[in-house]
Formats: structure tokens, C-alpha cells, sequence
């Protein structure tokens, strides 16, 4: 198994092409966690809605994350085999997503401490592998000065994500409640549009 030395130029439709296909999975192995109400009444439903809330908070994750590397594509010209392995980095971290909102939900009791702890973890994970891959397509394409860094500048939204995610985790072993509404607070940060209209970093 070869792989491209990191100078080389490598066209980039094929990695964008395979990095949508990992989103559409994520997705679609989230979706298929939400199981049907055990009786049609709304009391059934409600009982649910713990993991329907999961979701929808693991879908904002999800969500931020794609539209941040869709556009971040369409702005470069070229990648080479750093930012193919860096890619792959952070499609690893995100395919965790599926599997530790599983484990959050099924985990008794609900919140449980490891299952929490796990979740920040991938979290975290995968915004740090973000910004490595970040720092790989700015290296690739013109470096520190391009305008490229410009849009993807390490913001305050993607520090205070940071820090949040590590007290989340810290506090996980003592209060996983706490821990998940933190959790919940960072995507609605993110939710809430810059007054730039420039991509940003997600997470």
C-alpha cells in the first residue's frame, strides 16, 4: 500500500467526493438509533425524548462540521497526501459520533459517567482533528499569508469550544448532567451565525 509524499499535488475531487459519502453515513447510522415509541400514545413518545434530543444536538455537530468542510473545499485549488491523511483523521473522529451517542443513550442511568466522559472525548477529539486538517489545507495552499488562513483563523467560538469540551469532560465523572447541557450549550453557540459572513472553524 503506497501513499502520496506530502509535496505532491493531488487533484481534491475524489477526497471531497469520499468525505461526503462518511457524512451520509454518520447520518443515516444516527437516524437508524432512533427506534420506535413501544405504544402510540405521546407519553411513549415523550419518554423518548432524551435520545431525540441527543440527536438533534449530535445532528448540529454533524451539521456544523459539513458545511464548514464543504466550504473550505470550494476555497482551495489543490491538497497532497498530509492533508489526505489529516482528512482521514478527522472522518475517523467523526465516524465515533454514531456509537458514542449510542452508548449515551442506552448507558444506565442516563447520563452515565464513562458513557459521557467518552462522548466529550470524540468531541474534543474531533475539533482538534479539524484543526489539524485545517493547518494541513492552509499548508497546502499558500500558507500562513493566504487568504485561506484568513478565513479559517483560529476564531474565539472554536477557543471557547475547546475549553468547553475539556471542563465538560472534567466534569462527567462527578456530574454527567452537567456535563451533557455544556455539551448542548457549545452547539448552540455554534448555531448562532457570525456577524461575518466568512466560514469559520467548527465543533
Amino acid at each position: 500500500m503506497h501513499s502520496p509524499p506530502s509535496g505532491v499535488v493531488i487533484e481534491k475531487e475524489r477526497l471531497e467526493t469520499f468525505s461526503d459519502g462518511v457524512f451520509a453515513v454518520v447520518i443515516t447510522v444516527m437516524a437508524l438509533d432512533l427506534k420506535v415509541p413501544s405504544a402510540p400514545t405521546w407519553g411513549s413518545l415523550l419518554e423518548e425524548g432524551g435520545v431525540f434530543l441527543s440527536y438533534g444536538i449530535n445532528f448540529l455537530y454533524v451539521g456544523f462540521y459539513w458545511n464548514n468542510h464543504h466550504h473550505v473545499l470550494t476555497l482551495i485549488r489543490r491538497i497532497n497526501g498530509t492533508v489526505m491523511w489529516s482528512n482521514l483523521l478527522f472522518l475517523c473522529c467523526l465516524s465515533l459520533f454514531p456509537f458514542s451517542i449510542a452508548w449515551l443513550n442506552k448507558a444506565t442511568p442516563r447520563p452515565a459517567c464513562v458513557p459521557t466522559v467518552f462522548y466529550g472525548l470524540t468531541l474534543l477529539l474531533t475539533m482538534l482533528s479539524w484543526k489539524f486538517l485545517s493547518c494541513a489545507l492552509v499548508n497546502a495552499n499558500g500558507g500562513t499569508q493566504s487568504d485561506l488562513q484568513k478565513t479559517l483563523g483560529f476564531c474565539r467560538k472554536t477557543k471557547l469550544s475547546i475549553c468547553a469540551h475539556v471542563v465538560a469532560i472534567v466534569l462527567a465523572f462527578r456530574w454527567p448532567g452537567m456535563s451533557c447541557g455544556l455539551y448542548a450549550a457549545v452547539a448552540g453557540m455554534w448555531f448562532v451565525p457570525e456577524s461575518s459572513s466568512r466560514a469559520k472553524s467548527g465543533g
